[in-house]
This record gives C-alpha cells, structure tokens and sequence, in this order.
C-alpha cells in the first residue's frame, strides 16, 4: 500500500508523471480520462509481455454473468440489457493465460462541492451535493464482477468545498443577500459541512489518501471468514494534479498486476 504523502515524496526524487506533462499537457487541462490514457501507454510499454487494454465501459449483462458462474441465485435479473457502467478513468483490464479479461484499475475523478463559485457570483450556498455517494454504484458494480478476486484497484480522486473540514473566505463584490450565511461585508466564509463520512462505506473507514488493493479478511464471530475489497478513496479541498493521479493509478495498477503475476502469461 501507498500513501499520497509518500507517493508524492517517492516521485518527486524519480521524476514520476511529471516527466511526461509537459506545458501543452497542462495548458489543456487534461484529467482523469485523458490521464488513464498516458497510464495505458506505459503500462503497454512497462510489460510488453502482456495484452492490456483499457474498456470505456462494463456492461451489467457481463457483471450478471460473473456472479452467476459463482452462484446460480446472483445475476438473475436486469431491467434493461444495455445497462452499464462508465468510470471517468476507465477500466483497466490484462489477460491471463486462459484468455479471461482481468480487471487491474479502475480510476474516477469527482469534484464535490462548488459554493465558492456560487458565492463569487454573489448567490446563495446550495446544499452539499451527492457526487460522491453516486460513485458507490460503480464501486459495487465492480466489486460484483470481481467476486472471484484477492485485489480490488478502485480508485476515486475526489475534490472541492465539500471534502475540507478548513474554512474558506470568499470576496465578492457586493454583500451577499438576506440568508446568506457568515457574512460581512463583502467576505463570506465558507464553513461547510465535509461529507466524506458519507463514502467511507466504500472503504470499510480505512485511511483515505492511501492506496488500497489487498483485499481484507475478517474473522466473524461463527468463525467464517468474510472478503472486504476496499476502494482507495482520495479526497481533499483542492484538486489533485495530473501527474498525482497519474502516478496513482500507475502504482495501483502495478500492485494489481503483482498481485496476478502467477496467472499471467509474463510480468
């Protein structure tokens, strides 16, 4: 497992993503997606042995199919066969030497929270939005096609007002209207309320801004034993960079890879 802290350390001495953004990359403002490509490039590049690819999508009828090869109750029913799911960041897949498509990534980036902007403009706070807890669906999703997996490389890069529990002064140029909270004058301060509480479902409360890939075992009081696959959840005020998730998700992908190496036809 990794940190930000000491990933950001680790890459600064190496060089990391840094080495590949250069002005053009940043002055377009590449994110997540566009990220998950240059990710792509060197893996293909760091294990040429491999078949990797990177799917847009993964449809619910190949989910259903997956449980159902487990368990013939699960993966029974479906309202719509198009149904499917659309990670920002992609799903990152290596084949084995069967030929079955494994999954080693899967990256989102989520801004959560945008009353700075609104109160810039001189118009009320809104209420704490749901961008994140949206996410959860496609992290259940590929935890149900992943039941067969000791590894679990989900990650979502989470930002904005929302994920700070620091207080934030805006200037604008007129005081606020009636109801406007925490003003005066023409400076309002921000004291919002952090919603990562409600995602930390995602991660069984583990760490956030720590990378996490090994699944967990836990003991239950019959003595069974029961699988956690927690997500890696990345989370705070401002937003991460590119060569952050960049590196990010290269490592959690190189940990997912590790962790398959023996089912792999070379690493």
């Amino acid at each position: 497992m990794g940190n930000a802290k000491g990933l950001s350390e680790r890459h600064t001495r190496d060089g990391g993503g840094r080495s590949i953004f250069g002005d053009e990359a940043k002055k377009h403002d590449i994110r997540c997606k566009e990220t998950s490509y240059l990710v792509l490039k060197q893996l293909k590049k760091t294990y040429p042995g491999l078949d990797i690819e990177r799917w847009d999508k993964l449809y619910k009828t190949d989910i259903h199919k997956q449980l159902n090869s487990r368990n013939e109750e699960l993966g029974i029913h479906q309202f719509r066969k198009e149904s499917h799911i659309r990670p920002d960041g992609g799903i990152f897949v290596v084949k084995d030497k069967q030929g079955k498509w494994r999954v080693i990534l899967v990256g989102e980036a989520k801004l959560q929270g945008s009353n700075r902007g609104r109160i810039e403009r001189g118009l009320k706070k809104q209420a704490t939005g749901n961008a994140l807890e949206r996410a959860t669906k496609n992290i259940a999703e590929v935890r149900n096609f992943m039941i067969d997996e000791n590894h679990f490389p989900y990650v979502i890069f989470g930002h904005g007002e929302d994920l700070t529990e620091k207080e934030i002064k805006v200037t604008t140029k007129t005081p606020l209207t009636a109801k406007a909270e925490y003003t005066v004058g023409t400076v309002t301060t921000l004291k919002l309320q952090t919603i990562p509480d409600r995602i930390t479902s995602a991660n069984y409360g583990l760490e956030c801004n720590t990378i996490h890939v090994h699944n967990h075992w836990v003991t239950r009081s019959d003595g069974r034993e029961t699988m956690l696959q927690p997500a890696s959840l990345f989370m705070r005020y401002d937003p991460w960079t590119n060569e952050e998730m960049y590196d990010i998700m290269m490592e959690i992908a190189t940990i997912s890879i590790h962790c398959l190496a023996e089912e792999l036809p070379k690493v």
